[in-house]
């Protein structure tokens, strides 16, 4: 999987919103029961806001194997990498967005959906760990960029807005410099 990533011959999504949970990983309730052979999972749930969800060939699915404790709510989470051609996995409504446009955002369900034990990704109950460790990077990173972009298209703005006003030639009768031009001082009579 990992040389298909990296060329992006494959396309991944990563889902864990839920109707109804939001952000809150603790309150996941798409389900994934070990067949009684151990060689399968067995996958049921929907998720919400998937970005990439209606294009990836391959989801990862955060899920629970096992009820959270009083210690832990987020105890029993498991990411499986789910085959987007698999038999009861279907992509629901594509969400409208403002922005973003080349990038889809969708509704995913899982229904019966088997994902075979070597399609878990780390160990069974590790999933929330595994998300700690790297989302706050990840949502660093986007952030960052984000502030980068915005700060990139205030300066294109401003460089576009100065520009059409430079480029508004002054009047034969000014006597005034231009705006764009501070250093240049005023034109004096002469005397005569």
């Amino acid at each position: 999987m990992a040389p298909g990533f990296a060329s992006g011959d494959i396309m991944f999504a990563i889902a864990m919103t839920e109707p109804g949970t939001g952000s809150d990983l603790a309150n996941i309730a798409t389900s994934a029961k070990l067949s009684a052979d151990g060689t399968h999972y067995v996958l049921n749930g929907a998720k919400t806001f998937i970005t990439g969800g209606a294009l990836a060939d391959r989801i990862l699915v955060v899920c629970r194997t096992a009820p959270s404790t009083p210690e832990d709510r987020r105890a029993g989470l498991t990411i499986l990498v789910v085959d987007t051609a698999s038999e009861g996995f279907a992509v629901g409504r594509k969400i409208e967005k403002i922005g973003l446009k080349a990038s889809d955002t969708a509704e995913l369900s899982f229904t019966d959906v088997s994902v075979p034990v070597t399609d878990r990704l780390g160990d069974e109950g590790a999933g929330f760990s595994y998300l700690t460790h790297n989302l706050a990077q990840e949502r660093l990173s986007i952030a960052l960029g984000g502030s980068a972009t915005a700060a990139a298209a205030c300066s294109t703005r401003s460089r576009t807005s100065r520009s059409a006003r430079c480029s508004a030639s002054p009047s034969p009768r000014s006597r005034t410099p231009s705006s764009c031009s501070p250093n240049v001082p005023p034109r004096s009579r002469r005397s005569s």
